[in-house]
């Protein structure tokens, strides 16, 4: 992986988000930095450790997961859809560790040769079954979309044949029928209120449509950094995390909003096409954390422009937040060590 690239376009996210949130809740600065400081020093070390030494702690870390999976469902809070634990002043979210994990598990299993046979990919769709069923009881179906959805794809791409890739679908659509029964009635008017564009009471419309205001307002230009009439008035709802995107098109126009765009899809088009290049465990970590970064970047934008439900999940790099940020940190360092170590890895499989 040309080391250059990757740094650089978390500068560039680093900058844009921190100026943001400087402009937006500057009392939540001096954390944000801090969790930076940190996932600048996860990302380099995860790069420097040996890429087969992290395949062969991967079921130790899918043990991990799932452990705090469960005590974060009587221990924790419930915010919105998800459960947190509070440490040293911190909330940390287990869910935000599941795609990393996974992902890695999956690279540590899966190889060409298995790739051919069903009935090792079900045993393999067994295992990964528990920590998705734990984070859709949270209820976060979101994340559990997400994350059928990056591993499915990211899978395909790596060469799933026809069959099994309309088992996965299978999968796919009855996890969201039962999730649809588990969410609770403020979740499913997020889904209803969106189809009835008409609706102006709920609060998801009305978040929608000051998103949109935002958007509209900036301009070609924008307004200049901290002067966003919806955002500084504070007419902007979660103007932090959710709706970040609309808060930057607002300050910085089309042309900030634009830029911002290209720089995910830099970042996005140089992990599947480094991918090329890997044996399949790197192509794996690879493909899915490229795969990830298109998916939830897409949905967030979507959210703000009112072509997509409003979800709750966050801008990668650029929202205010610890878990989701150190996490994808993580995975991106686990991407530049599969890249640095290349044809030389080792390939694990299932027994």
């Amino acid at each position: 992986m040309r080391h250059w690239l990757v740094p650089t376009c978390l500068g560039l996210l680093m900058v844009i988000g921190l100026t943001t949130l400087h402009s937006l809740t500057p009392e939540l600065l001096n954390k944000q930095i801090g969790f930076w400081v940190i996932g600048w020093t996860i990302y380099f070390l995860t790069a420097r450790v040996p890429f087969y030494h992290w395949l062969k702690m991967s079921r130790a870390s899918l043990v991990g997961l799932i452990i705090l999976l469960i005590v974060v469902l009587f221990v924790a809070e419930t915010r919105d859809t998800a459960r947190w634990f509070h440490i040293w002043g911190f909330s940390l979210q287990p869910s935000q560790l599941a795609l990393p994990v996974l992902s890695l598990f999956s690279a540590s299993l899966i190889t060409s040769s298995h790739l051919k046979y069903a009935s090792r990919l079900w045993k393999y769709l067994a295992i990964l079954a528990l920590p998705l069923f734990l984070i859709l009881i949270e209820p976060d179906l979101g994340t559990v979309i997400v994350t059928l959805a990056t591993l499915s794809l990211s899978l395909i791409i790596c060469g799933l044949n026809g069959k099994i890739i309309r088992q996965l679908a299978w999968i796919g659509l009855v996890t969201m029928g039962f999730g649809w029964l588990i969410l609770q009635p403020y979740q499913k008017a997020r889904l209803t209120s969106f189809l009835d564009s008409n609706s102006t009471s709920s609060s998801s419309n009305y978040n929608a449509t000051q998103a949109l205001i935002s958007i509209g307002s900036g301009g070609l230009m924008g307004r200049g950094v901290g002067l966003g009439s919806q955002s500084q008035l504070k007419f902007l709802p979660e103007k932090q995390t959710d709706f970040i995107f609309s808060a930057i098109a607002e300050e910085t126009g089309l042309v900030g909003a634009g830029l911002l765009l290209m720089i995910y899809l830099s970042l996005i088009w140089f992990l599947l096409s480094e991918a090329k290049s890997l044996p399949l465990p790197g192509q794996v970590i690879s493909i899915s954390l490229g795969v990830w970064l298109a998916l939830q970047s897409s949905i967030n934008v979507g959210m703000n422009l009112g072509l997509l439900p409003i979800t709750g999940l966050t801008l990668p790099f650029v929202s205010y937040g610890g878990s989701s940020l150190l996490s994808s940190l993580w995975w991106l360092g686990l991407a530049q060590s599969a890249s640095a170590e290349g044809v030389h890895q080792p390939q694990l499989h299932i027994s």
